[in-house]
């Protein structure tokens, strides 16, 4: 059986899963932590692996000693399946009925809708999205983990004219999913393009059940572009790749994060070679020292499993900062949360840039760095190391 179809059996429809600890009067006191993930819906290619992350780090914490004197974390989860009208129970849920002090999200769509609730109730919230305009006033209680789709748009940009020996300038075409998670960094990517001299010719939606692309390329192909910037999840990105290598469509094509995949290489093939992908996480082939530990809890959890993509550290890295939270709160309730969020400073073994909350900052970690895909070693390799987007 299939990774996402025996996902699918396991969840069902809007299926609820509680990760808990035993509780018996010996035991430690636990800590609520409230999350929805997408494991087998829409974006599941990219959100089960993030999903596995995520729970992956809160087990093993649990089972090497808890956060603080002992206290287990127990985490609320569901599979949402990408559906905002679960997303908004779930939300209900855990902030009326469970009483979480702080939710983990997923999505751009859903986390949008929820944001005048997540303000009513008071909620330390961090997504995996990292749509910019989560961090929109009124803001007290969300925050994001990295730098947002509109500065990696800006980089793959600056890159794109960087790098460009051609005659003129650069013509960026960029392929994106259809939702607000797909257009969020269109309308910048229109305003800063033409001030540093990079022309946007096209703008075609590939949706994320997309078989084939061609009709968006031709589109594309008309203009001539030089570069196709993706964003989108990671089976559409493969199937835009591949499908303008068969359309003889020769322009560098670039992606933000969930580009950076396996599946690109089984769906793309020989077309995946250069394909560059914009991050904030080090992928898993990098010799850094938090990686170490992202190959341990992979294999204690999943030792059939030899390879992760970005997805998966991405997931770890969430965890590990609301561990790091709740390790420091004084009291572990809303208030206390969001406190220890404001002012957060922690390092993550070279997992991501340090990461730094402030008063003025909401993004986390600071830097974006760019992989190259290598498909003789199916790898992404180094290509651009930390640096801070345009502003």
């Amino acid at each position: 059986m299939k990774r996402r179809e025996m996902l699918r059996a396991m969840g069902g429809a809007g299926a609820v899963f509680l990760a808990r600890p035993l509780t018996t009067s010996a035991q430690a006191q636990t800590v609520k932590l409230g999350a929805l993930f997408d494991m087998t819906g829409a974006t599941g290619d990219i959100g089960s692996h993030f999903a596995d992350g995520f729970r992956d780090y809160i087990r093993w914490v649990n089972e090497h000693g808890g956060i603080r004197n002992g206290a287990k974390i127990d985490l609320l989860f569901t599979d949402y399946q990408y559906k905002p009208d679960q997303a908004i129970a779930w939300l209900k849920k855990l902030a009326e009925q469970d009483q979480v002090p702080a939710i983990s999200g997923w999505g751009t769509g859903d986390s949008i809708l929820m944001k005048p609730q997540i303000e009513d109730y008071g909620i330390p919230y961090i997504p995996a999205s990292f749509h910019a305009g989560l961090l929109t006033p009124p803001n007290d209680w969300i925050w994001l983990m990295g730098p947002s789709y509109t500065d990696h748009m800006k980089a793959l940009l600056d890159y794109a004219k960087r790098t460009y020996k051609g005659i003129g300038r650069p013509r960026v075409a960029l392929a994106v999913h259809n939702s607000d998670y797909g257009r969020s960094p269109v309308a910048p990517a229109r305003e800063y393009g033409p001030k540093i001299g990079v022309e946007i010719v096209a703008v075609e939606e590939v949706p994320a059940n997309s078989l084939d692309a061609t009709s968006q390329l031709l589109n594309m192909k008309r203009f001539a572009p030089t570069h196709i910037i993706i964003q989108n999840v990671a089976r559409p990105s493969a199937i835009v790749v591949r499908d303008a290598r068969k359309l003889n469509i020769n322009a560098q094509v670039l992606g933000i994060h969930y580009i950076g995949d396996e599946l690109l290489f089984d769906l793309a093939g020989e077309a995946a070679d250069g394909v560059i992908a914009s991050t904030f996480v080090s992928n898993w082939f990098e010799n850094v020292p938090g990686m170490a530990q992202v190959h341990q809890i992979n294999a204690a959890y999943h030792a059939n499993v030899q390879v992760r993509p970005l997805h998966y550290t991405q997931g770890i890295v969430h965890a590990m900062v609301w561990v790091e939270v709740l390790k420091r709160a004084a009291t572990p309730d809303r208030a206390g949360i969001a406190k220890v969020l404001g002012g957060l400073r922690m390092t993550t073994g070279g997992l991501t840039a340090p990461i730094a909350y402030s008063a003025n900052n909401r993004k986390g970690a600071g830097a974006i760095k760019l992989l190259q895909a290598d498909v003789k070693t199916r790898q992404f390799k180094p290509l651009v190391d930390w640096f801070t987007a345009p502003a």
